[in-house]
């Protein structure tokens, strides 16, 4: 072929909408999916908080037949009884918000399709499209797990009562190596970093995740009520362990009735 017909066949109109077609899908090629990375990181969120949350909501309920005998044994019985429900409930709540916000956005993607967002990376992709559902995702989920493992030892200390005097050292054993697990964690967690981007700041992120939640939370009216209820339960809680949780006067008078 010569150098003319060459050109002619370029410049027909068929050859000319081939080679922009061509040319638009190696370019869409070249972009990654960072939608299907997107909903495979939060389809990967809900196995691991799944079993936190079975897990943590089936020991909230274990012991609460045994309330009444914690304030007569030991000195310090009913506050680690306590925190035990508390770190219990913070599991489940904690982890039931990362199983629906995950399933939710994973399903979003998954109906609206491909996003040709330009990023340099799925994270920074993540950040432009979905901020609150990536941040409050791994917040919640860091959070649930340390709940977690804090509730295991105080089930523990109770199951085993090692609170008596006698018992100091196998408490001291098993604080000493649960603190050796969580803090084996914390450093792994913050010190791991892939292309610049640290895997949890937790200071950084909880501010983050608070203020992307009072952002989306105000824009509705449910929404806002959420935070009133959350402000609330702060308010109780601080107020709460604040005081005595159960007065002596009051069990002695409960001893003294027949």
């Amino acid at each position: 072929m010569t150098a003319f017909s060459v050109l002619s066949f370029v410049s027909t109109p068929a050859t000319h909408h081939a080679l922009v077609k061509g040319s638009r899908t190696v370019a869409l090629r070249a972009i990654p999916d960072y939608a299907d990375m997107a909903s495979s990181f939060f389809n990967g969120m809900r196995v691991p908080s799944s079993l936190i949350a079975g897990s943590a909501f089936g020991a909230m309920f274990a012991l609460s037949g045994s309330s009444q005998e914690y304030p007569r044994k030991h000195k310090w019985m009913t506050e680690t009884y306590i925190l035990y429900h508390v770190f219990s409930l913070l599991s489940v709540i904690l982890s039931l918000n990362v199983i629906v916000v995950s399933t939710a956005t994973a399903n979003g993607f998954l109906l609206l399709g491909s996003h040709s967002i330009p990023a340099k990376s799925c994270h920074d992709f993540m950040m432009q499209v979905c901020p609150y559902e990536f941040t409050f995702t791994r917040w919640s989920f860091f959070m649930s797990l340390f709940a977690f493992l804090n509730s295991v030892t105080t089930r523990a200390i109770l199951e085993f009562d090692l609170l008596r005097p006698d018992r100091k050292r196998a408490r001291t054993f098993l604080v000493s190596a649960m603190l050796a697990m969580k803090l084996h964690l914390w450093s792994f967690l913050t010190s791991y970093a892939t292309d610049g981007i640290k895997l949890l700041n937790l200071w950084e992120m909880t501010v983050t995740a608070f203020r992307l939640y009072l952002a989306k939370s105000s824009q509705t009216v449910t929404g806002i009520l959420s935070i009133a209820a959350l402000a609330i339960a702060a308010v109780s809680g601080i107020v709460l362990a604040s005081r005595p949780l159960f007065s002596p006067n009051r069990f002695s008078r409960k001893e003294s009735e027949p």
